[in-house]
């Protein structure tokens, strides 16, 4: 005989109902039975894998063809079954002592089951049924992946409300939710069974170096909003959690083949032995190639001297896979996560273009690997991993210099989760990691020795049911991070109402972080050269920001508004932001090496030597100097903003308002809906330029030119023509670099800073209509209320300080 499914409110609910059973079958302690069977698909007759069973506090998983096997008390029991998209379904069973019965469970589909299965939602052990999550979420199942062609696990989040996800090449994306999308977006926490998928010292969300195949993934859950609470920093605007299946649940053998244009060719296998019910092996592997998308970059500028330079390969090569190995030695207690688990992942990125802040990059062999060890008890959790990556022999194509990156991440957790109270669960841990760069002075220079990251996080959560149908959640973590002055607090309180099963509002506050990147501190690394004249240019650097800030103090009499400079016509030497002094051995020489210039002159009959003696020697007022700052995306130096110190680099602290709702209207209409309003306190913005160049105003050198040109007998018209010509080449020639103190060279800096206050309203709704038992019609919407902050104030936001 079935029943419909009991309705399980929260984990405290659930105890206080098992509680209740306990006490019921107290005469019968002692005496137990066993309960087998099979369950199955009511439609298909299909064995449902991985399916939970439930007596009581007493749990059970069903095997590749269904089965499950499970202790329970002598009497009538109730056997609870449940998996995600199908209903789930109660039976009553008759347990003789020392006997086994057999049942078979036929349980019907529903794609759009609530509660679903998240173990991210709130850092859980194993997967947790919420009934009224408090983040919006969402779960994209393994039955979903297997409809849809995959080139990476970043392709399984296309479409989801709140998640922007552009490609960037035939196998790269950058991912984000609810926030600023550039090349290096950190701000979405990537895990993978657990663990930092990152990549090292970088903190970059390599999609194409996670070594998972899409053929072995269970499930990936995305949570939106702030995190940081759990999960720590940077994890402000959420958690993409990939989860795989485990080889005791899921044995046998998986192949997949693809291909498509641009010459794709993908491939992937996986091989699940499960030797008995508590050890299983697995092996996976995948391969990918193609031919990407052709596009130059203008400022690969192909250079004789070094091949490397604009040698853009476009062809697209990796491989990878995992191992490994399940043991569940408590499995006999009905544990069904409880075990210990020892992986294995390596990738290789054989040929591809990865884009940075500063240019694109050919990575050659670049290898990514992990290893992990995880243990689950009960309420404990426990891991230790570390992420290792070697660059190979990765480049810049703007300027061939070798990346080396040999950095790796030790990392570990410790967690407990327990229940003082009927009511009450909470949940404690610490996590510690360290980042150890290693670059030989390519990425982080002459930081080289100086860049190693230690960081260490405790928290406590917990979940309190109130009246029904009310819960309260809380939670309040702590974070030191070794290279910031002060710990950060991460807490967050979220009120939870369910007026009926599988429809849930919830009402939250959030306080979360992110701290500074390897780069934002430790960069140093050159990214271009600038030529000026034969064998003279000037360094583009892109540096992180030191201790003790980046500040322009430095007062020399007669440069512009007191500035000093750097000048690679004068190496060595600091003297006034004035371009005056270079009149004559750097302006006046590079017009006459110019004939197509200089013909209009000597058409005039004016030699060499009289052009010479007209127009050098300018006195103090003839010629002005002024700054303009380069735009490193366009190469244009339009005029500068006006110099401010950069400060030491801080946290980004997001506060998160949001109301919510999620549910399922008359079992054919899945909604979700959040309304948001985000604080962000110090923001720290892309790289950019931060250091101006010192030049001749061009009104000043046409009218110079031109009086001086009259002078000498030119006639007015013909030496006004020829001066309008020459003075735009003229005022196009950078003369120095007004550097930061911290700094004795010409190198014009590119660096990060903090950009103050940024708020913004958003909204994000999805929804998933079942239109008939084969068709089903999905869409989300996503709406923020800004496309770009005006830090300038100038109402335009056009400067080159202004954020997109």
């Amino acid at each position: 005989m079935f029943s419909s499914a009991i309705r399980i409110s929260s984990a405290c609910s659930f105890a206080v109902a098992a509680l209740l059973a306990l006490a019921a079958s107290a005469p019968l302690a002692g005496q137990q039975g066993t309960i087998t069977g099979r369950v199955l698909d009511r439609d298909t007759r299909r064995p449902l894998q991985a399916a939970q069973v439930m007596v009581g506090q007493t749990g059970a998983q069903t095997n590749a063809s269904g089965a499950f096997s499970i202790q329970a008390p002598a009497g009538d029991v109730e056997l609870t079954v449940r998996t995600v998209g199908f209903q789930a379904t109660s039976a009553v069973v008759t347990v003789m002592a020392g006997q086994t019965s057999s049942v078979e469970i036929l349980l019907s589909p529903n794609p759009f089951e609530v509660p679903a299965v998240s173990v991210s939602i709130d850092r859980g052990q194993g997967a947790q049924r919420q009934t009224s999550p408090p983040a919006a979420f969402e779960v994209v199942t393994s039955r979903e992946l297997e409809t849809r062609a995959l080139r990476t696990p970043a392709d399984v989040v296309d479409g989801l409300a709140g998640v922007d996800a552009p490609s960037s090449g035939i196998h790269t994306r950058n991912i984000v939710t609810r926030g600023f999308n550039n090349v290096f977006s950190g701000s979405l926490l990537v895990l993978t069974d657990y663990r930092y998928a990152r990549v090292p010292s970088l903190r970059l969300n390599a999609y194409n170096m996670i070594p998972v195949p899409t053929l072995d993934i269970d499930r990936v859950e995305v949570v939106l909003g702030p995190a940081s609470a759990l999960y720590g920093p940077n994890s402000a605007n959420g958690i993409m959690h990939i989860l795989t299946s485990s080889p005791i649940d899921d044995p046998g053998t998986k192949v997949s083949v693809g291909g498509g244009n641009r010459s794709i060719f993908t491939g992937a296998f996986r091989q699940g032995v499960r030797f008995n019910e508590s050890v299983g092996l697995k092996v996976s592997g995948q391969y990918f190639r193609g031919h990407d998308f052709e596009y130059y970059d203008p400022f690969e500028v192909p250079d004789p001297t070094n091949p490397l330079v604009a040698a853009r390969d476009f062809d697209v090569e990796r491989w990878g896979g995992e191992a490994r190995l399940d043991i569940r030695p408590w499995v006999g207690d009905g544990a069904r996560d409880d075990g210990i688990s020892v992986a294995y992942g390596l990738n290789q990125l054989v040929n591809s273009i990865e884009l940075t802040g500063i240019g694109a990059g050919q990575a050659k062999d670049w290898r990514y690997q992990y290893g992990q060890v995880r243990f689950q008890r009960s309420g404990l959790f426990a891991q230790a991993f570390v992420n290792a990556s070697n660059a190979g022999d990765t480049y810049l194509l703007r300027n061939g210099d070798a990346i080396v990156d040999e950095s790796y991440t030790l990392a570990g957790q410790l967690q407990y989760t327990f229940a003082p109270l009927d009511r009450l669960d909470l949940t404690a841990g610490v996590d510690l990691s360290q980042t150890t760069p290693r670059t030989e002075g390519t990425i982080t220079g002459s930081n080289e020795d100086a860049d190693e990251t230690f960081e260490f996080g405790s928290y406590l959560s917990g979940r309190l049911e109130l009246a029904e149908p009310f819960d309260l959640v809380a939670a309040l973590r702590m974070d030191d991070h070794e290279h910031l002055e002060d710990p950060v607090w991460s807490p967050r309180v979220g009120l939870l109402y369910e007026p009926v099963q599988g429809q849930a509002f919830r009402a939250t506050y959030n306080r979360a972080f992110s701290t500074p990147t390897t780069n934002n501190l430790f960069l140093d690394i050159s990214s271009a050269t600038i030529p000026i004249l034969p064998g003279v240019g000037y360094d583009v650097r892109t540096l992180g920001v030191p201790q003790s800030g980046l500040t322009w103090t430095d007062q020399c009499t007669g440069g512009v508004n007191s500035y000093c400079m750097y000048s690679p016509f004068q190496p060595g030497t600091q003297i006034p932001a004035n371009a005056l002094p270079f009149w004559n051995p750097v302006a006046v020489e590079a017009l006459l090496a110019d004939p197509t210039a200089y013909a209009g002159i000597q058409a005039m009959v004016l030699d060499s030597a009289s052009f010479r003696a007209a127009v050098q020697n300018p006195g103090p007022t003839d010629l002005t100097s002024v700054l303009r700052r380069l735009n490193h995306e366009t190469g244009a130096f339009p005029p500068d903003p006006g110099i401010t110190p950069v400060e030491r680099i801080r946290p980004t602290i997001t506060t998160t308002y949001e109301v919510g709702y999620q549910g399922l209207v008359a079992n054919r209409l899945r909604l979700s809906a959040s309304v948001y309003r985000n604080e962000i306190h110090d923001f720290v913005g892309p790289l950019r330029v931060e250091t101006p160049n010192v030049f001749l105003d061009g009104t000043s050198v046409g009218a110079y030119i031109a009086g001086r040109l009259v002078t000498a007998g030119v006639p007015a018209a013909a030496a006004g023509a020829f001066a309008s010509s020459v003075a735009p080449t003229l005022a196009s020639i950078p003369f120095g670099t007004v550097a930061p103190d911290q700094r004795d060279n010409s190198a014009l800096i590119l660096t990060y800073r903090n950009f103050g206050d940024v708020q913004l309203w958003g909204a994000d709704i999805g929804f998933e209509a079942l239109l008939t038992d084969r068709l089903t019609a999905l869409g989300s919407y996503s709406w923020v209320s800004k496309e770009c902050f005006d830090q300038n104030g100038d109402e335009a936001c056009t400067a080159s300080i202004d954020l997109a």
